[in-house]
């Protein structure tokens, strides 16, 4: 079969299996390689012998790239290749050994671990919880456990049974985590942000089985040791004469049930971390999507274009000029587009947001400036080409002076529109409306020392990604004027449209606006600007979503915990309640009383969570953007939202033990 790839006819030689995919699941077709001589970056894959470390393998490449180098220094000039002048140093310039998986999903490894740890978080809040509830229901069965004892079962047999029974409950619960994760994975293509390398490998085979019934049986045995440990122990003899287990003790909580005591107040502890962790990326997430754009996304429709006969990277002359007559071609097209119904404005750039950094940084002189002795302490600038309309599709905020219009043509005064950064940092503050500059490379690319006029800024634009840190300074040029400045190196030119109706709509006429331009080009990436916001902070909105649920869960647990100690506390004290009532205590202070022993385990466990999330917070760096990982807000916020829950569940158990009648309480005593 022959196929049409990019103006050129290929004859397809092979099927590979179904489901195999390099380097993403997006290519589906694979031509061969041939070496540019322009080229400076060569990516080679290498399948090690049995035995061979990446190491050796780095040293060894570096060899034959020094061998390589050696030759090419030896080569005369005018002999195929380049200039013995003009040889590269290949062996510094390039040897990095990476494994293919490494390189493949390295850079999901911190968030994995970060995702690990929030989830062992959930883990141990849930089984300090379950440890809670074993040792509250050993106390329920104390009188059980002493009559099997005084029958002769001996500790261990006791010990055995608790454990027994702990570890069917943890079996249990891993059999309904299984269920549930069977579930999650089914939901995970829709939840996990772009194209996550290898994720339709993620199952559930027999090693996660197993792993979970290890888990289960592993936390069943520990969780359930306090309360085997602790109830098999108990004194016969006491047991029995008591009667019952409301007559024991005191309503010293921490004193009497220390162990549930510091369980509770380790869930607060747990959840505090948590919480802390969802709020950082909650600050973060919500910070990227109210940062100032300067620009507007809404009803924007826009794409890239390829076409096979312009050639990207330093292109020699010819196939500069190429590239400039696509542009040329493109903006007549959409000019064409700008006059049917529901379109606002049309534009052709070199540059969209979102959707890359552009050509690489030229060197400006400011006109009337003394200029360095070494050129690399001139300021530097990316230098952008866009049509007029480019502006009025995005809606890019003015701050200072004009934007360009069509008297910007060849004909015209070279003039520029660049952004806050570069007004502030290449111009140095100076008023940017009477500066002129001149661009390095002009003259090193054979052009003309053009000066160009600065006639406005617009405000600072993110092109590379919301999660890039600052933004660089940045010039745009018209693009009829660009003949006159050979240093702009084009890339391939994006087209947007602005729309009165639905975006997407447009995108038809787009396509034939395009293929109008030039037949054999190709329209690429066809998003909303809305859309392509929304990528941009997928990750960081995911990342927040999934440790937020985990947080809330932690929450959840963690006042739910508090709640059922505090309501086991009295219910095992209620004939003592009655007694202080009788003798004058008044409701309000046996609600106080209730309250005051919540609130110590809360304030314990929160002083020692926020000291866990202080450390744990570092980790978060690389997820957090615009706000430290010490964040004040955060640190205050988190904490008083749990003590605020950790409130409402002792206010509840409290509650109820204001309303038990005395005579009835002492009655049933």
């Amino acid at each position: 079969t022959v196929v049409d790839v990019r103006n050129e006819r290929h004859t397809v030689v092979g099927v590979l299996a179904e489901g195999f995919y390099f380097p993403n699941p997006r290519v589906e077709a694979w031509t061969p390689y041939v070496l540019r001589a322009d080229e400076s970056t060569v990516v080679v894959l290498a399948r090690l012998r049995e035995g061979v470390s990446a190491e050796r393998a780095a040293v060894e490449v570096g060899a034959i790239l020094q061998g390589m180098d050696e030759v090419g220094s030896r080569r005369p000039t005018g002999a195929t290749g380049r200039a013995s002048g003009d040889a590269p140093d290949i062996a510094t310039r390039v040897t990095r050994v990476i494994p293919l998986q490494e390189e493949m999903v390295g850079s999901y490894r911190p968030a994995l671990l970060s995702l690990s740890a929030a989830t062992l978080l959930v883990l141990l809040i849930a089984c300090v919880n379950v440890a809670g509830l074993l040792l509250a229901r050993g106390v329920a069965r104390q009188r059980e456990l002493a009559v099997r004892a005084a029958l002769g079962a001996g500790r261990g047999r006791i010990v055995r049974q608790l454990l027994t029974e702990s570890v069917a409950l943890g079996m249990g619960g891993g059999a309904l985590g299984l269920a549930t994760a069977v579930a999650v994975l089914r939901a995970v293509p829709a939840l996990v942000p772009g194209t996550v390398t290898r994720l339709d490998e993620v199952g559930l085979d027999g090693a996660v089985l197993a792993f979970t019934l290890g888990l289960s049986v592993v936390v069943g045995l520990v969780f359930g040791a306090a309360s085997a440990y602790r109830w098999s122990g108990r004194h016969l003899l006491r047991t029995l004469v008591e009667g019952s287990s409301r007559s024991s003790g005191g309503f010293g909580l921490l004193r009497a049930h220390r162990m549930r005591a510091a369980l509770a107040a380790a869930q607060v502890a747990l959840a505090l971390v948590l919480l802390v962790g969802a709020g950082l990326l909650l600050r973060s997430f919500v910070g990227l999507v109210t940062l100032d754009r300067g620009y507007d996304p809404a009803n924007v429709i826009a794409a890239g274009t390829r076409d096979a006969t312009v050639r990207i990277g330093a292109p020699p002359r010819e196939s500069q000029a190429t590239a400039r007559r696509f542009y040329g071609e493109l903006a007549d097209a959409m000019d064409r587009l700008s006059r049917l119904p529901d379109i606002a404005a049309v534009g052709v750039s070199s540059v969209l947001p979102l959707a890359g950094s552009g050509p690489v940084q030229q060197r400006v002189r400011i006109d009337g400036r003394p200029v360095p002795a070494d050129p690399g302490e001139l300021p530097s600038a990316l230098l952008r080409v866009a049509s007029p309309g480019y502006f009025d599709v995005m809606r890019m905020r003015l701050v200072d002076g004009r934007l360009f219009t069509t008297r910007d043509d060849a004909g015209g005064p070279p003039v520029l529109v660049v952004n806050e950064t570069f007004a502030r940092e290449v111009l140095g503050g100076a008023p940017p409306l009477e500066q002129r500059v001149r661009f390095a490379g002009a003259v090193d690319t054979g052009g003309a020392d053009v000066l160009w006029e600065i006639i406005g800024v617009v405000a600072d634009v993110t092109y590379r990604g919301l999660v890039v840190a600052g933004v660089g300074a940045e010039a745009f040029a018209p693009l009829q004027q660009v003949d006159a400045a050979p240093a702009f190196d084009y890339g391939f030119p994006f087209v947007a449209v602005r729309t009165t109706g639905a975006p997407r709509e447009a995108i038809p006429f787009l396509r034939e606006a395009v293929a109008e331009a030039r037949p054999g080009a190709a329209v690429t990436s066809v998003m909303t600007m809305d859309g392509r916001l929304s990528a941009a902070v997928a990750q960081p909105r995911f990342y927040a979503v999934l440790v937020g649920g985990f947080a809330v869960l932690a929450f959840v647990l963690a006042a739910l915990g508090i709640y059922g100690l505090l309501s086991y506390v009295v219910a095992q004290r209620r004939g003592e309640i009655a007694i202080r009532m009788a003798l004058g205590a008044r409701r309000v202070n046996v609600l106080a009383l209730v309250v005051r022993q919540g609130v110590t385990l809360v304030a314990v466990g929160v002083a020692v969570g926020l000291a866990a999330a202080t450390a744990a917070s570092r980790v978060l760096e690389s997820f957090v953007y615009g706000i430290a990982t010490d964040d004040r807000l955060t640190f205050v916020a988190a904490p008083l939202a749990l003590v605020a829950a950790a409130l409402f569940a002792c206010y509840v158990p409290a509650r109820r033990a204001t309303r038990i009648e005395p005579m009835e309480a002492l009655r049933l005593e």
